[in-house]
């Protein structure tokens, strides 16, 4: 057992051995703030949420105006939430980012941290005011940018996601989520032939994403290039379409090419997975 000492004053060699002691017995009790949120950060990375909590939360015991302990509770709580599917935790979460933003009003990443959590809430048009506000105070967070275009998409707003999802891209030209919004913005646009170059650059970042395979798929049928959409569909079933759009634009897309049995297969799978569809025409 180690016995609670003060660690000697000032950055000495003693001192980091002090430190490094402490950690590898546990004593989060012995440690200061920074020393609480450095170790709560490599918690959380680990994906060790709980005990990352427990060091956030005991840092701002010390120090209750340490704001980047504030937004990283948030975080946290974020996280837990997103895997429990707790409304509570995005609550809580969403205390903790608005104690940080009332510590630091200017922090354009604090607002993108709340705007996420409000749109996770159900409250969609705070969430914008929020992502908004964090775009003013640094227009080249790409974060903020993006998820605007992800609430006009939302809102049914396609221009206007298209331009926020643009502006993101300028800032940061090969975010999948920016390009994979791009593409879906055109689709909602109708400009099918638009959305092919950037969904085709969003699936050059991430190869095999069966969202964009999918995306990828309909703006071809719409283009009636029937091979190719079937080509790009078949890449998201065999990479795992657990929803089931995938396989029901495959069956139109054999339908269309006079392959009814095979369209009939792969209305079947669509229908295993909740979609309800016709047999081909």
């Amino acid at each position: 057992m180690v016995s609670a000492v003060a660690p000697p004053r000032g950055r000495t060699r003693e001192q980091k051995a002090f430190l490094a002691r402490l950690k590898e017995t546990g004593l989060p009790s012995l440690m200061d703030a920074a020393e609480l949120f450095r170790s709560g950060k490599v918690l959380a990375r680990s994906g060790k949420t709980g005990e990352a909590l427990e060091r956030f939360d005991a840092a701002l015991e010390r120090k209750p105006d340490f704001a980047a302990a504030w937004r990283a509770r948030g975080a946290v709580l974020g996280r837990m939430a997103s895997e429990r599917r707790d409304q509570g935790l995005y609550a809580e979460a969403l205390e903790s980012q608005e104690r940080a933003l009332e510590l630091e009003p200017g922090n354009a990443c604090a607002w993108n941290d709340k705007g996420v959590t409000l749109r996770m809430l159900g409250r969609p048009d705070e969430a914008l005011a929020a992502f908004r506000k964090a775009s003013e105070l640094d227009p080249r967070n790409a974060d903020a940018w993006k998820n605007q275009g992800t609430i006009f998409g939302n809102m049914e707003k396609p221009a206007k996601a298209l331009s926020a999802f643009t502006k993101a891209l300028e800032v940061k030209p090969g975010d999948f989520g920016a390009l994979y919004g791009t593409a879906l913005a055109y689709m909602e646009l109708g400009m099918p032939q638009s959305a092919l170059e950037p969904v085709g650059k969003a699936l050059e970042a991430e190869p095999g994403d069966v969202a964009a395979l999918t995306l990828k798929g309909s703006a071809l049928f719409k283009l009636m290039k029937y091979e190719q959409a079937l080509e790009a569909l078949d890449e998201a079933t065999e990479a795992g379409d657990s929803r089931g759009v995938a396989w029901m634009l495959r069956g139109f897309v054999l339908c269309r090419l006079g392959r009814s049995d095979e369209a009939e297969a792969s209305f079947g799978e669509a229908r295993s997975r909740g979609i309800g569809v016709p047999p081909c025409p």
